[in-house]
């Protein structure tokens, strides 16, 4: 599990190798190709890591990190976003992204399910 948590994608390397962090790896996208193709899958979603945007693409829209957590721990200024499949005709799926930034004066004021509630009646599909 902690290869799967901990690893990470890299555009410096075509392969793999061992992460500075100590554990999972650094993999390039050589090693998302074959992921992929080896599971019969167009591409991958991936999260656990903060992303400035909310979102960021990886190996040539392969690999795709996503960070809902906007305004991370209460110190960072991150934008967080979800990902939208719209187009159900065709045969290859390519996600949408809407990002966001949360609203600390919400956040603190409301519930959760106030917040989410607000938040997806705001998205546009």
């Amino acid at each position: 599990m902690e290869q799967i948590i901990w690893s990470d994608p890299s555009k410096d390397i075509t392969h793999w190798e061992p992460s500075d962090r100590g554990a999972g790896v650094r993999f390039g996208p050589q090693s998302t190709k074959n992921f992929l193709k080896r599971n019969n899958l167009e591409l991958v979603i991936r999260s656990h890591e903060l992303v400035d945007e909310g979102y960021l693409s990886w190996h040539d829209d392969m690999l795709y990190t996503l960070f809902s957590a906007s305004y991370y721990c209460g110190s960072n200024e991150n934008k967080g976003a979800i990902a939208i499949f719209v187009d159900k005709t065709s045969r290859r799926f390519k996600p949408e992204f809407k990002t966001f930034f949360a609203d600390v004066a919400t956040l603190q004021t409301k519930s959760i399910d106030q917040v989410y509630t607000s938040f997806f009646k705001r998205i546009v599909i």
